[in-house]
């Protein structure tokens, strides 16, 4: 496989017109770039207010960005939905971000159960920064 490109754009998206707009920019990057790349050689990554995690990776060292991202919206109480077209990721994708963060964290519950299992896990390590 060859080089692999990555592309991240940041923005302080405030209202539902910005979001159309970005997830407009978003589908025509991604058309575009696949007319010179193979789309699995290109890795497209927005980066808005509301999903940059406030969870720092020291915090939580077995997470990674993408799923701190996902709960931190899960703990905002967001849904799977929600949670994908912010990311702009599927809801598949989503629920396997939710699969991955259960194994590293041991965690079983489902549902609010769950939720509030992550966010206590979540807490102890950033009290522990505090």
């Amino acid at each position: 496989m060859g080089n692999t490109f990555t592309i991240k754009i940041h923005s302080q998206r405030v209202d539902k017109h910005d979001e159309k707009k970005l997830l407009e920019l978003y589908h025509l990057l991604t058309s575009h770039v696949s007319d010179f790349y193979p789309l699995e050689q290109v890795q497209i990554t927005f980066l808005s207010s509301i999903e940059q995690s406030t969870i720092p990776i020291d915090i939580h060292p077995r997470l990674s960005e993408r799923q701190r991202q996902v709960a931190k919206l899960l703990i905002e109480h967001y849904s799977i939905k929600r949670i994908a077209e912010l990311m702009f990721i599927s809801e598949n994708t989503v629920k396997k971000h939710i699969q991955n963060i259960k194994k590293e964290l041991n965690l079983d519950k489902t549902g609010g159960d769950f939720v509030y299992e992550l966010n206590r896990e979540l807490g102890k390590y950033s009290k522990s920064f505090n």
